[in-house]
């Protein structure tokens, strides 16, 4: 590869991890625009590698392309949502009940006994929970890694930041924090005891109520 080629390909993954990074962290919003010509300056690259990242994001389902008005943040629509949660339930419900076969695993038992401890912490202190939400949804990212699957990991990697687009994500933050951390715990107790038909149960049930938390909202939220 030229060293052309490598700076342009360097520039392309540094648009996309960019902008993948600012949607996670809701830095900018479903249906804002994004404009190749900032980004261009913001990263110091021509027009090309912004525009090429740009069409990386759209194949992955973050952005949108208007012909009038460019590159936006994608809007979910029911469809989008229900389609998203159902792959999440397979993928997450697969991911806790390998971290279960994988429990015998003194590293994997400690940091499941870690997260399992983490969570008891917010007992009683559910807008301190509820804000950690909001930087970071420590178990959903844990549980990937307990899979001890790499390939697992990957792809639950790359619908995070789908997950957390979504423009009600701010509401689901803070719907049920006290249901959610019970069924957290559960599911870790599960894995604990080794019982990965319990896990992938009580995993794929959770990713379900939460599905239709959302499914649940007006009509007027969705694209």
């Amino acid at each position: 590869m030229s060293t052309s080629s490598h700076e342009e390909g360097s520039a392309v993954s540094t648009v996309v991890e960019a902008i993948t990074a600012d949607i996670s962290a809701r830095r900018v919003r479903p249906g804002e625009r994004i404009v190749e010509a900032e980004l261009a300056r913001r990263f110091e690259t021509s027009r090309g590698p912004v525009r090429e990242a740009l069409r990386h994001l759209a194949a992955q389902g973050l952005l949108e392309e208007h012909e009038r008005r460019g590159w936006a943040v994608r809007r979910m629509s029911r469809d989008d949502v229900r389609e998203l949660y159902q792959v999440r339930e397979a993928l997450e419900g697969q991911a806790a009940a390998l971290a279960a076969h994988h429990v015998g695993d003194p590293a994997v038992r400690a940091r499941a006994e870690q997260l399992r401890g983490w969570l008891k912490e917010f007992d009683g202190d559910l807008p301190r929970y509820v804000e950690e939400l909001r930087r970071r949804d420590r178990f959903h990212d844990e549980l990937a890694e307990l899979s001890r699957n790499r390939l697992l990991q990957t792809m639950l990697r790359q619908l995070r930041p789908l997950t957390l687009q979504l423009q009600f994500s701010g509401f689901i933050f803070a719907t049920r924090p006290a249901d959610s951390i019970a069924e957290h715990v559960e599911i870790l107790d599960a894995i604990l005891a080794g019982d990965h038909e319990r896990a992938d149960r009580l995993t794929r049930v959770h990713i379900r109520t939460s599905r239709d938390v959302l499914l649940a909202l007006p009509e007027d939220v969705f694209a």
